[in-house]
């Protein structure tokens, strides 16, 4: 297999490697990524990840049962392999945290056919969300009138965060993000350069924050000019921070 350990950029370090072991219930899989600061996007070290099903994930985020779990070494690169074949519902997910980090949760993989996985996973780019950095979101859309106060503040109360980029990793400026579906409950600010909220579209940061997404999943459309340049699925439940990355080049 292939070790990949990001997306975007595309791993130009990648090179194959050793497949997971074969069980009597299937084949292992194996979990490759860097865990990176979603403010700063630089490397962390020493951060945990924890692999756990989606249904696990969103329903009890610290107290999930590990399929695979590591810690990241000083290039933020973690690889984890799972014990048994993986037989998980809708999708496994990464429950990452660290050192001024919020429990950051981040998608892996979906099944390659009804639950059963691949032997690596589809994602590789993991993140950890800056406490300080929710924080200061947390205020500053305490301030909106859309915003329920029961929505905040962001981790405790759930709520994703996404980041629109190009393909070389850079933040993507005017996009627009919006549910797929009509009847969403989703409300959705994006996040300036000083952390301050604003409602049009993502600005130099390419972040932008979603409140009251559906707990098992939506989802998304980023548009510019009236066109759509990245889909993408994410849910929320409280005590955890769920990330959306959508690659618009």
């Amino acid at each position: 297999m292939c070790l990949i350990f990001t997306d975007v950029p595309l791993d130009a370090t990648a090179v194959c490697g050793e497949n997971p072991p074969i069980t009597d219930a299937g084949c292992s899989t194996r979990i490759t990524g860097t865990v990176s600061d979603f403010s700063t996007r630089a490397p962390v070290e020493g951060a945990t990840m924890k692999a756990a099903g989606a249904l696990n994930a969103i329903t009890n985020p610290s107290g999930a049962t590990a399929l695979a779990s590591g810690t990241s070494d000083a290039m933020g690169r973690i690889d984890a392999v799972t014990d048994v074949a993986v037989n998980q519902a809708i999708a496994i997910i990464a429950l990452v945290e660290g050192p001024g980090g919020y429990l950051t949760a981040t998608g892996l993989a979906s099944p390659i056919m009804g639950s059963i996985y691949a032997t690596g996973t589809g994602i590789h780019d993991l993140w950890l969300v800056p406490q300080t950095s929710l924080d200061a979101w947390s205020t500053a859309l305490g301030a909106d009138p859309d915003i329920l106060a029961d929505s905040l503040p962001l981790g405790d109360a759930g709520g994703v965060v996404g980041f629109v980029r190009d393909a070389t990793g850079a933040p993507i400026v005017g996009a627009v993000v919006e549910p797929a579906e009509d009847g969403s409950a989703a409300v959705i600010r994006y996040v300036a350069a000083d952390n301050s909220i604003v409602a049009d579209a993502t600005t130099e940061t390419g972040i932008f924050i979603v409140i009251g997404a559906a707990q098992t999943g939506e989802d998304f459309n980023a548009t510019m000019g009236g066109s759509t340049i990245a889909t993408g699925t994410a849910g929320s439940t409280n005590a955890a921070v769920f990330t959306l990355i959508m690659n618009g080049g």
